[in-house]
This record gives structure tokens, C-alpha cells and sequence, in this order.
């Protein structure tokens, strides 16, 4: 949410710039192929004809003055830059001010803010030593009740996430109640693809707890 609120725009440029950097590396790579030029080739071009061919493309690049490809294959490079494109960010909140980006459109949808009718919330009060045997006992025992439970538990550091995804697993294989269920872990320390699985799965299947 504070890449969306100013907080962290050096960051967010940053991140914003390594994208661009990938994008005219693969624009640079299309134009060389076409004029049969090598990336050091590209790179010995005079500085007005290399920033036409990022912004324009091989059309800008054959209208800048004193450039004569050594030969030219024809094939269709796309003439705006591939980096222009579009980016989504997506936050549970939004700022009301102090937007980082101000010519963004935000858009919100109708249940922003919006308590779901569907859930019935419930509080627990923990304290130091027994919130460990609480999370247990309130999964295991929705567990046992359904099987196609989808639990949800948040942490606030990666090796929370490990250590709560442990107890989880060690708590329901030894429960004597019954049930099962799958434990999966989602933090910046996993790979994206086995990230991407985990959202795929409690999406798909019953009785998975994401931590």
C-alpha cells in the first residue's frame, strides 16, 4: 500500500526502471536482428540514432541522419518500445492523500471497505503463552468440521511463516480428532512458481491452511 502513498517512491522508481532496462534490452535485441547488427555494434551507434531507435523503433532509427544499416531484413519491430505499458497495482487500501503517482487512474471496486455479509467474525484474546495452542486448536477443530476448509494465516516476518506453518503440520498429523489437511507457505523466501501453486491450490482444493 505505501508504494501507492509517496512513502517509497525511490523504490518504486527503481523498480519501475529495471523494467524499463529489460524492455529496450529486448527492443535493442529485435533492432539488431533486423539491421544484422551485433549489441556492440548497437552501442558504437551515435547517441541520436540509438534514442531514436528506443523511441521510435527501426522506422525512427532508418530517419535519423547518418545512419545506413548494413542490411535490412524488413521485419516488423514494434515502433512505440515495448516498455510502453501498462502497470496495475493493487493494494487492500488505498491513500486518500499523498498519492505517489498522480497521473494513475484509481479504481475502486464496490465492496471496498465493505464488510461481506457472508463472514461472521470472531475474536480470540491471546496472550504470550497460549497463543500457540490456540491457532492449533481453532484449525484443528475447523479441520475436523469440513473438508473444504480454506484457512488463511497471517505473520508479520518470514520466519513467523515457517515456524507458525511447522506447528501447523506437527499440531494436525498428530491431532487424534481426525481430518487433514495440506500446510503451504507463502513469503518472499519461496520460489514464484511454487507461489503461484499454493494460490492455485487453495483456490482449487478444500482443507489447505496458507500461512
Amino acid at each position: 500500500d505505501l508504494l501507492l502513498g509517496g512513502g517509497y517512491v525511490r523504490e518504486l522508481n527503481r523498480l519501475l526502471e529495471v523494467f524499463r532496462l529489460d524492455d529496450r534490452a529486448r527492443l535493442r535485441s529485435a533492432l539488431c536482428e533486423r539491421f544484422g547488427m551485433t549489441e556492440e555494434d548497437y552501442g558504437n551507434l551515435k547517441f541520436h540514432i540509438r534514442r531514436a531507435g528506443y523511441s521510435d523503433g527501426a522506422e525512427g532509427m532508418l530517419e535519423a541522419e547518418g545512419f545506413t544499416p548494413k542490411s535490412d531484413s524488413g521485419r516488423p519491430v514494434e515502433e512505440h518500445g515495448y516498455w510502453r505499458r501498462q502497470y496495475i497495482f493493487v493494494a487492500a487500501t488505498l491513500p486518500a492523500g499523498g498519492k505517489g503517482s498522480a497521473a494513475a487512474r484509481w479504481i475502486n471496486g464496490s465492496h471496498l471497505h465493505k464488510a461481506k455479509r457472508e463472514l461472521e467474525p470472531e475474536w480470540v484474546q491471546v496472550n504470550a503463552t497460549n497463543k500457540r495452542e490456540t491457532l492449533c486448536g481453532i484449525v484443528r477443530e475447523s479441520v475436523c468440521q469440513s473438508d473444504s476448509e480454506r484457512i488463511l494465516v497471517f505473520v508479520n516476518s518470514v520466519a513467523a511463516a515457517d515456524q507458525v506453518a511447522a506447528l501447523l503440520e506437527d499440531a494436525i498429523s498428530s491431532s487424534a480428532s481426525g481430518g487433514s489437511a495440506r500446510v503451504l507457505r507463502y513469503h518472499r523466501d519461496i520460489p514464484t512458481d511454487d507461489r503461484k501453486s499454493a494460490i492455485e491450490t487453495i483456490t482449487r482444493e478444500g482443507n489447505v491452511i496458507l500461512v
